[in-house]
């Protein structure tokens, strides 16, 4: 999930980088990468559950007209976010599947 539409993200890679890509092709692109999003993303929460001190944030964002909760995990080696429609300790627990870091 990013928080930027397809439509702004096509204008600012043409009027940044000249490079004209539709929004189409962008679906397309990142729906091809997902497999390797979802590894990378298995790595990092691999890290962050390991971890004796982890941070964690939490802020609105406006995703489609709604309201969501963009929250924010990291330790010294990584940060990931993580945005759900919820507020709730669930998320944390998602997140950190049972890990309890030394300090939080």
């Amino acid at each position: 999930m990013h928080a930027i539409s397809y439509q702004r993200l096509s204008r600012l890679l043409l009027e940044l980088f000249g490079l004209g890509i539709s929004e189409g092709a962008l679906d397309a692109a990142f729906r091809r990468g997902k497999l390797r999003f979802d590894a990378d993303v298995a790595s990092i929460l691999a890290c962050l559950r390991r971890a004796r001190v982890t941070c964690s944030d939490e802020t609105s964002v406006r995703i489609d007209g709604r309201t969501c909760s963009n929250w924010v995990f990291q330790n010294s080696k990584v940060v990931i976010h993580v945005v759900r429609n919820s507020r709730g300790a669930g998320v944390v627990r998602e997140v950190l599947n049972g890990h309890r870091p030394a300090l939080r």
